[in-house]
């Protein structure tokens, strides 16, 4: 196959892609902010919950919150990468990724509601807990067990050895 180094140039067509690839390079630049602003977001607000300020294991000196962060930033960047696409009119390469955000999406129902199981689950477990523990001091119970050998379980200064 040869090269025509005569043919004419359609500077249209040329101009045209031009702004195709200049759109969706915009497109991934915002899409790069936003999804920065969000990890951030995310990981301040995953680390203000008690329950959560656990360093990782897996790597030393990062915390949970900085692991939903850069998740969130990934999911972020797919959407992005997605909505960049369409400008450069790649059908064949936007359906999978578009079938694997719709499943990436398809879970974030589940893992919202299953954090507001536990989120609700340890506010009640709390209570229990409390309501537990104000009752076995209110009977005395670490009386009773000393007596019975068992020494001090709730940790109340009442208890009274036989």
């Amino acid at each position: 196959m040869e090269f025509d180094m005569n043919r004419e140039i359609d500077w249209g067509v040329v101009w045209q892609w031009t702004l195709n690839i200049g759109a969706a390079l915009l497109i991934l630049l915002v899409t790069h902010f936003i999804a920065k602003a969000v990890k951030w977001a995310i990981a301040r607000l995953v680390d203000r919950v008690p329950l959560l300020q656990r360093h990782s294991s897996a790597q030393p000196g990062e915390t949970v919150g900085s692991q939903i962060g850069t998740l969130a930033y990934w999911i972020v960047m797919l959407v992005g990468i997605v909505v960049a696409l369409q400008p450069l009119q790649l059908g064949g390469v936007i359906t999978p990724i578009n079938t694997l955000t719709n499943e990436v999406f398809g879970y974030v129902p589940r893992i919202i509601g299953a954090g507001a199981i536990l989120f609700f689950g340890f506010i009640v477990a709390n209570i229990v807990r409390r309501i537990v523990e104000t009752f076995l001091m209110t009977v005395n119970a670490d009386g009773w067990l000393a007596r019975a050998g068992a020494g001090d379980l709730t940790g109340s200064a009442a208890a009274m050895p036989a």
